[in-house]
């Protein structure tokens, strides 16, 4: 067999060890995750903070630095 069928740690068939795990694998949920990105922003003195190129207003400019929640994109 090609030496690429081979696992380069386990050396055992790759084939071989998925058909072993096969039936330890349980199934997806029916329902999607939602996938948040946690940032920390530093507030600027005039109150944005930036996120992705953009600037969004803060109201409260007595923290200086901020936790920012970003959804991924839905894959298309």
């Amino acid at each position: 067999m090609p030496a690429s069928m081979y696992h380069w740690n386990t050396q055992r068939i790759v084939a071989e060890a998925f058909a072993a795990g096969q039936p330890e694998l349980q199934t997806l949920p029916a329902h999607r995750f939602d996938a948040v990105l946690k940032l920390e922003r530093r507030v600027s003195h005039d109150g944005f903070v930036a996120i992705g190129g953009n600037y969004y207003s803060v109201p409260d400019r007595t923290r200086r630095v901020v936790e920012v929640q970003q959804l991924q994109p839905a894959p298309a």
